[in-house]
């Protein structure tokens, strides 16, 4: 149980670290879309809950759902690559190494989660088929998941656009 404990402690860590560095293209373009559309949504729409859920929900769905399926799955590697690391720390195996390597990537242009090629000596079942496998589930069972951030993003967005477009012309 402590082992369990102590792996979640390290996939929260990990995961924390990985979200505060410079946002990965996918998710940069996500804001850019949100930002580059704001002035249309709000200018056709005066609810401000109706205009950010627009503007996320239609006009940048693509983006979003992409930035999405890049932060689920950067998740889900680290937590792979804590387990393999755990795996090994407790293995008696000497070839654990190679038993629990984990090699896979997230790609920051496209979300997708990238796998050794098969011929490579990296390349396990698990990486080629399950992990991948696992993802696209996820996405199916989780639905329509928009980033807390990219969510908080467009609602400023509405209201900075809504506060301007209040403010009488300066003469």
């Amino acid at each position: 149980m402590g082992e369990l404990i102590v792996g979640i402690a390290m996939l929260a860590a990990v995961a924390a670290s990985a979200m505060d560095q410079r946002p990965a293209p996918v998710v940069v373009r996500a804001e850019a879309c949100l930002e580059n559309n704001v002035a249309r949504v709000v200018a056709i729409e005066s609810n401000a809950h109706a205009a950010a859920s627009f503007l996320v929900d239609f006009v940048c769905a693509r983006e979003i759902e992409r930035a999405a399926r890049y932060e689920r799955n950067l998740v889900f590697v680290e937590a792979g690559r804590a387990m393999a690391q755990s795996a090994m720390a407790h293995s008696t195996t000497p070839a654990s190494s190679s038993i629990f390597s984990f090699a896979a990537e997230v790609d920051p242009e496209t979300g997708d989660i990238i796998t050794p090629a098969p011929n490579d000596s990296k390349a396990t079942p698990f990486l080629q088929t399950t992990l991948p496998s696992v993802s696209k589930q996820a996405e199916f069972v989780s639905g329509w998941s928009v980033p807390a951030r990219l969510r908080v993003r467009a609602g400023e967005l509405v209201l900075d656009a809504k506060e301007s477009s209040k403010k009488p012309p300066r003469r």
